[in-house]
């Protein structure tokens, strides 16, 4: 896995992104890490509304699965990642941020037991780590993409911590996980369906259901796809269980049309 830092002294994470002199990329993996370049920008970088100057920089991280930045700009962020879906295609695990001890219908896992889930599944396949805003954490809609939440035990008075240490001591637990001789997490026979893949079938059960009129009886007529999201999110399910499960969805369209043509 490829990692950024925007840096004008190649010492410090220390630069806005638009506005850094270098980008220095470097190559993670289990057993270390390794120096790949550094990207020197020396044109005019102050900020005059003129985005093309992004341009190379965005070339420069195409490849980069993280990128540290002193801060960044809303134009440059939504260029780096269009959009959460996009993001998290092809990610299996996909694990949301919270400060809350509890939340309703979802699973909470300690930063401690994530870390050594995050390195079990990444040894399959591209795993996510989802943050909120400081102000308003992750909304219920990016909170449905997320398998569990992971939460950072803190003082009682004060859970919520800025993106920046949060991202730093998960990191710091995933990196203390890959040392530690054995784990407790079982080992996977296949890789999670990813992100792209659970999507997909969402649509597709959605599109069933409305067939068959199996609706939402609920008051405000809004939750039921949200339940089920959840339901199917703390299976777990793999590739090979969400093909069969769509194959199901397909055979129950094929009878209706048949069913339909008899009459």
């Amino acid at each position: 896995m490829k990692i950024a830092f925007a840096t004008q002294d190649q010492q410090r994470v220390d630069a806005h992104f638009g506005w850094a002199k270098h980008l220095a990329v470097y190559e993670i993996s289990p057993t270390g890490y390794g120096f790949v370049q550094d990207f020197g920008f020396g044109e005019d970088l102050a900020e005059d509304g003129n985005e093309d100057k992004l341009a190379p920089k965005l070339d420069a991280i195409k490849d980069c699965a993280i990128v540290y930045v002193a801060a960044i700009g809303g134009s440059a962020a939504a260029r780096v990642v269009a959009s959460l879906p996009e993001a998290i295609a092809d990610c299996s695990l996909v694990l949301g941020t919270t400060a809350r001890t509890r939340e309703q219908h979802f699973r909470v896992m300690e930063v401690r037991a994530a870390g050594e889930r995050i390195v079990a599944d990444a040894r399959l396949g591209p795993v996510a780590v989802l943050f909120g805003t400081e102000r308003f954490g992750l909304s219920n809609e990016h909170l449905l993409t997320a398998h569990a939440l992971l939460r950072i035990p803190a003082n009682p008075a004060y859970e919520s911590l800025n993106i920046a240490m949060a991202a730093q001591l998960i990191a710091y637990e995933i990196r203390m996980a890959q040392h530690q001789p054995g784990s407790a997490v079982p080992v996977r026979e296949a890789p999670l369906a990813t992100s792209d893949q659970m999507e997909q079938f969402y649509a597709h059960l959605s599109r069933v259901m409305e067939e068959i009129d199996f609706r939402d009886r609920t008051q405000n007529g809004t939750h039921l796809m949200g339940r089920i999201r959840r339901m199917f999110n703390r299976a777990e399910l793999d590739g090979n269980e969400v093909n069969i499960l769509r194959g199901i969805l397909t055979s129950v369209q094929k009878k209706r049309r048949r069913a339909g043509d008899e009459h």
